[in-house]
């Protein structure tokens, strides 16, 4: 897993010693998005873009900040004027992609942003990622898993790969290489609650059913709703 919590220190300290870093708040404003901590990643966008403006990063993240609360138009115009101010930045591309994908269901226009963020970073894992779930969708999981594979390579400590290849070979119903996936998946995090799902769906298939509840029974835990 990413160490998100060492990386708040070192922002916190930098924002102690410069509290208008721009650049210090909007990687603050990241990490606590990645520990979806929406509205303490919120507080620090937006004071991020009210010192600098110009600064692309905060827009993009808070784009993101908003599809997690499922604002999406909002979302959209904040990956939009991220771009605007820096064309060449794959992250806010990637984002984008992600909000059309998964909030707007427009997989033409979400395919070309993704392109374009591997296009200008051909090694950022989560625009694969994001890849290979539009290819999943459409059931094509042959491509999904090589979007997935080629995630996991670049980055093998990236949670969601793992879980997503893991859900791509199960629909094509190789249930050993799924569970070799969704087993990494859990060690790199175990509280991800649909992993254990999954998991428990791919013991069902081996008709082993003790575990299968066993699974459920602890994603149930560790998300009850």
């Amino acid at each position: 897993m990413r160490d998100y919590d060492r990386a708040i220190a070192e922002y916190n300290e930098a924002i102690r010693l410069d509290p208008k870093n721009a650049a210090a708040l909007g990687g603050r404003c990241s990490a606590w998005t990645n520990k979806n901590e929406l509205n303490r990643a919120l507080t620090d966008c937006n004071a991020a873009i009210a010192i600098d403006p110009k600064y692309a990063p905060p827009y993009s993240t808070r784009c993101y900040i908003m599809y997690g609360k499922r604002d999406y138009d909002r979302a959209m115009a904040d990956c939009d004027q991220a771009i605007r101010l820096d064309p060449k930045y794959a992250v806010a591309y990637a984002n984008r992609g992600y909000v059309l994908l998964r909030g707007k269901r427009d997989y033409d226009r979400a395919l070309a942003d993704l392109n374009e963020a591997i296009r200008l970073d051909p090694k950022f894992p989560n625009a694969y990622q994001s890849r290979g779930l539009l290819w999943a969708d459409k059931r094509d999981y042959d491509r999904a898993i090589v979007e997935h594979t080629e995630a996991i390579r670049l980055d093998p400590k990236y949670v969601y790969p793992y879980a997503d290849r893991c859900w791509a070979l199960y629909n094509k119903k190789e249930f050993d290489r799924a569970l070799k996936d969704c087993d990494q998946a859990i060690s790199v995090d175990p509280k991800l609650a649909y992993v254990f799902v999954r998991r428990g769906l791919i013991w069902v298939e081996q008709r082993d059913f003790d575990r299968a509840i066993a699974d459920y029974t602890q994603a149930i835990r560790i998300d009850p709703n």
